[in-house]
């Protein structure tokens, strides 16, 4: 019965020998985690990151040269008188003078040519060219045309401020209601409204007479010819 019960004791499990973790040799180190060296990507990889973007040279050159273009025509454009497309009119409005009184229709004009500026408060070129269309607008009634400066695009005092320059005649437009493509902007038309030449931007003359001559109107002493 002893030995019976000291084999049963022997093969349970909490009896038997525990075993020692292994451990490795001295002359085997222990392996070691991967660097992150190793977990780089691999070479070829690396080097295709690295090269530098081809820049497209040839594109670039000629965009550069292509916007020189487009500047060099948008400069000829403005810098010339252009002709009025047939049918153009100025617009049937009417509109307030510093004075205070609604003037007549822009499409109507007194004399038997018009001319027709218009000028806003914030424009550089409009202020530097303030005396020479002060000048202009003299010359031109000497000479039989009528002269209209109008100011806008701006806040009504600023627009009020800025026509007190060029006298109680001067027409406001402060909400924009004649439309233009820019300023200053020059319009000659007759005695119907129908525009017969548009000139964006300063005319390239300081003297009145210049400048009314590059607009094709009376530049000399004889008066121009009335309305009937």
């Amino acid at each position: 019965m002893r030995k019976f019960l000291r084999k049963r004791f022997a093969k349970h499990p909490a009896h038997q020998p525990k075993k020692k973790p292994a451990h490795p040799a001295p002359d085997q180190p222990a392996p070691q985690p991967p660097t992150p060296e190793l977990q780089a990507a691999p070479p070829a990889a690396r080097a295709e990151e690295a090269r530098p973007t081809p820049v497209p040279w040839a594109w670039l050159a000629t965009s550069v040269l292509l916007g020189a273009a487009a500047g060099v025509l948008a400069y000829s454009l403005l810098a010339r008188p252009a002709a009025s497309r047939g049918g153009d009119r100025l617009p049937d409005i009417r509109l307030q003078t510093l004075s205070l009184r609604t003037a007549p229709s822009l499409a109507a004009c007194p004399t038997a040519t018009c001319l027709t500026i218009y000028v806003a408060p914030w424009c550089g070129y409009c202020r530097q060219g303030t005396p020479t269309i002060i000048a202009l607008k003299k010359l031109l009634k000497k000479n039989g045309v009528t002269t209209r400066i109008i100011v806008g695009m701006d806040a009504m005092e600023a627009v009020r401020a800025y026509a007190a320059d060029f006298g109680p005649d001067t027409l406001l437009d402060p909400d924009s209601s004649f439309r233009v493509s820019g300023v200053p902007h020059f319009l000659v038309s007759d005695a119907s409204g129908a525009i017969s030449k548009r000139v964006p931007g300063l005319p390239p003359y300081d003297d009145p007479e210049s400048v009314a001559g590059y607009l094709g109107l009376p530049n000399g002493s004889a008066p121009a010819s009335a309305k009937p």
